[in-house]
């Protein structure tokens, strides 16, 4: 199975962090919308700043949603996972950024 953030707007530099603003904007009426029975699914919605990949979007990531995820069922492990791939995303750009441009300033 591919990773969320590249089979869907979350993979596209255009798009990635569209799914996140929605979010933050609109948190009220999706929480009352969201089911709460067997499974509590506003605890994905974290998932929606896995876009971000720097320190800017990491910071407005968190700052929205490290107090609120604890307040959802299963919100903790789901937050740790998005935070994660964030992580991994801007080590992945530090990484790589050196050589990249290395090879276009030999173009």
């Amino acid at each position: 199975m591919k990773p969320l953030a590249s089979c869907s707007v979350l993979g596209e530099r255009e798009t990635r962090t569209a799914p996140f603003e929605f979010i933050k904007a609109h948190i009220a009426e999706v929480e009352k919308r969201l089911p709460f029975s067997v499974m509590d699914f506003r605890a994905f919605l974290p998932f929606t700043g896995q876009g971000f990949c720097d320190e800017a979007g990491r910071k407005e990531f968190v700052d929205f949603f490290q107090e609120r995820a604890k307040t959802y069922n299963g919100g903790p492990r789901n937050y740790a996972q998005a935070l994660e791939s964030i992580r991994l995303c801007e080590a992945k750009v530090a990484a790589q950024s050196t050589d990249v441009t290395e090879f276009f300033k030999t173009q």
